[in-house]
């Protein structure tokens, strides 16, 4: 049944008599998993290039520190009072 379904996704060629069912099933498998690794990879490096290449506004909007300053400036004020 196993064999049947990842025929559907991968296509197993006719096989010559004497080979090993086992070690093409595990190629298989491999290649599953480095499909899956790849495609992961690619969506590390897309959001690194968004992150990268954000537009001014964007870049204006992310700024934590900026609120930081303004928290400190308030506590001074009132400090000085």
């Amino acid at each position: 049944m196993a064999i049947k379904s990842l025929q559907l996704v991968f296509p197993i060629p006719n096989r010559p008599q004497g080979s090993n069912l086992r070690e093409e099933i595990v190629g298989i498998k491999i290649m599953v998993v480095f499909l899956a690794m790849n495609a992961k990879h690619r969506k590390r490096k897309k959001k690194k290039y968004k992150e990268k290449y954000k537009t001014e506004k964007e870049q204006h909007e992310d700024k934590p520190k900026d609120k930081q300053r303004h928290r400190k400036q308030k506590k001074n004020k009132y400090k000085e009072r």
